[in-house]
C-alpha cells in the first residue's frame, strides 16, 4: 500500500515542489542556477572522480557536471517524475530508487556524495542509517556535500515547513552531531548567502549583509558568541 509520503514523491513535479516545475528541458531555471553556483566551488578537481548524487531530483548538478566533463557521475531519486525530468534534460546514469536501499547495496566507493536537500526528509533513525552507509562507501579522501534547511536561520522555517515531506531542519551543531556519531571526522559548515552573479544579485548580497549584521549583534549581546549562521539553508562539507 502506498504511503502518504510516497504519494507526495510520486507527484513531486506536478505538485510544484521540484525545482524543475517551472519548465522542463535542458536549461536550468533560476532556482537551479543559484544552487549550482553556491555549491559548484566544492566539486572535485579531478574529472574522473566517482560522484554520486543521492536524491538527485531533476538532475541539475549531474547535468552541469556532465557538461563540464565529469565522466563518472550517477544519481538516484525516489520520484519517477523527477528522474523523468532529469532524463528529458539529457542527464545520464540516473535511476529510480530508495537512497537508503541503494547505498546499502552499493559496492562502489565514491570520491564525492551529494546530499542536497535530502536528509531533512528522513527521520532520525533513517539519517543515521544513511550516513553510516555513506561512511562505508567513501574513498579515503572522499567528501560528502550537504545542503539542508537551517533551523538557526532568520527565515529557515520557510524551508523547513515549505515541503510536506520534511521531517526536520538542522543547525551547524546538530549537523556536527549526526555526522560525528556516524564516524565522520570533520564537518565544515557555510552560510548559504545570495550568490553574486550580476549587479542585481550583488545588491541583494549587500542588503543581506547589512540587515543580518544587526541580528548578529543582537545574538552576540545575548550569548557572547560571534559566529552565527543566519541564512535559510546551510551547506556542509564533510570528511571521513
Amino acid at each position: 500500500m502506498e504511503t502518504t509520503k510516497q504519494s507526495y514523491y510520486k507527484n513531486y513535479v506536478s505538485s510544484g515542489q521540484s525545482r524543475s516545475t517551472h519548465g522542463k528541458g535542458r536549461s536550468l531555471n533560476e532556482l537551479e542556477k543559484d544552487l549550482v553556483v553556491k555549491l559548484k566551488r566544492f566539486l572535485p578537481n579531478a574529472k574522473d572522480s566517482q560522484v554520486l548524487d543521492l536524491g538527485c531530483g531533476s538532475g541539475q548538478f549531474l547535468y552541469v557536471m556532465q557538461k563540464e566533463g565529469y565522466s563518472n557521475t550517477s544519481g538516484v531519486d525516489i520520484s519517477e517524475e523527477q528522474v523523468e525530468a532529469a532524463l528529458e534534460r539529457g542527464v545520464k546514469n540516473v535511476v529510480v530508487g530508495d537512497i537508503l536501499d541503494y547505498m546499502e547495496k552499493s559496492e562502489k566507493h565514491f570520491d564525492l556524495i551529494l546530499l542536497v536537500d535530502i536528509i531533512e526528509h528522513l527521520q532520525t533513525g533513517e539519517v543515521h542509517r544513511l550516513l553510516s552507509s555513506i561512511r562505508n562507501r567513501l574513498s579515503p579522501a572522499g567528501k560528502v556535500l550537504v545542503h539542508v534547511p537551517n533551523g538557526e536561520g532568520l527565515f529557515g522555517m520557510r524551508i523547513r515547513y515549505g515541503d510536506a515531506t520534511h521531517e526536520t531542519a538542522f543547525t551547524p551543531r546538530s549537523l556536527h552531531q549526526v555526522f560525528i556519531t556516524a564516524r565522520f571526522s570533520e564537518v565544515k559548515v557555510f552560510e548559504d548567502k545570495p550568490p553574486i552573479t550580476s549587479i542585481k544579485r550583488f545588491l541583494q548580497r549587500v542588503y543581506w549583509e547589512f540587515f543580518s549584521f544587526w541580528f548578529r549583534m543582537a545574538l552576540t549581546s545575548e550569548s557572547g558568541k560571534r559566529k552565527y549562521y543566519l541564512t535559510q539553508n546551510i551547506t556542509a562539507l564533510v570528511s571521513p
